[in-house]
């Protein structure tokens, strides 16, 4: 099996990225039965240290700044393709496709496009707040009824403690559990949460960071 050369910006969660990494492997070793190295695809890791963006992205400048760093590197690298792990820098891949001549995969497009193959009409969207002031979703899902959660500082407070080490899979689901009960579909739009969410199995779960990697998976194959 031949791969075409991957290239993830990680930065906007160093976790989230690593577990990006372990679950592109683990995909090569059931899909592909990969077991040495030779038969991973070669992949490189660009972490960057932008401003947060969590709340806000009034630091415009600064996070094109790092970002124009990181597409002139993995030019440079010759890479096919770039991801990145995190939903609310999507509100910049506009200006990614702009300045690279590389393949950007967005994980906001590329979930939405999960979401719209389901035939579903409502989704629950637990995201940092930038993700819901900007609207990040609603680009992709013109047809699809987007409803932000309950209580939006109490995911905004989890999405800081899984990004301080902290947080657990019993907090997600008490979040999670009233519109899982209603058989409402809830998108885990912020790959901070993903971090928590690697064992959960409910079909009324979408994970933006399990679907970003089954979209690398089908598109690094040669």
């Amino acid at each position: 099996m031949k791969f075409k050369k991957i290239g993830i910006m990680g930065g906007m969660g160093p976790e989230s990225t690593a577990l990006l990494y372990r679950y592109i492997v683990r995909c090569c070793q059931l899909k592909f039965n990969s077991f040495r190295d030779e038969d991973f695809p070669e992949i490189i890791i660009y972490n960057l240290p932008i401003p947060d963006i969590t709340k806000s992205a009034t630091r415009e400048r600064d996070v094109k700044k790092e970002l124009r760093k990181a597409v002139l590197l993995f030019e440079a690298a010759n890479v096919d393709f770039i991801a990145f792990p995190c939903n609310t820098l999507s509100f910049f891949v506009d200006y990614l496709k702009k300045e690279s001549k590389i393949t950007i995969i967005d994980i906001v497009e590329e979930t939405a496009n999960y979401i719209e193959s389901l035939n579903i009409d409502k989704i629950i969207l637990f995201g940092t707040e930038t993700t819901i002031k900007k609207e990040i979703y609603e680009k992709y899902l013109e047809n699809i009824e987007i409803c932000k959660p309950n209580n939006q500082k109490r995911v905004t407070n989890l999405i800081y403690k899984v990004m301080k080490g902290e947080g657990t899979l019993k907090e997600l689901n008490i979040l999670m559990s009233e519109y899982i009960k209603q058989k409402t579909f809830v998108v885990l739009g912020c790959t901070d949460l993903s971090v928590l969410a690697e064992n959960i199995k409910s079909r009324y779960v979408i994970d933006s960071l399990k679907v970003l990697t089954n979209s690398i998976v089908e598109k690094m194959i040669i």
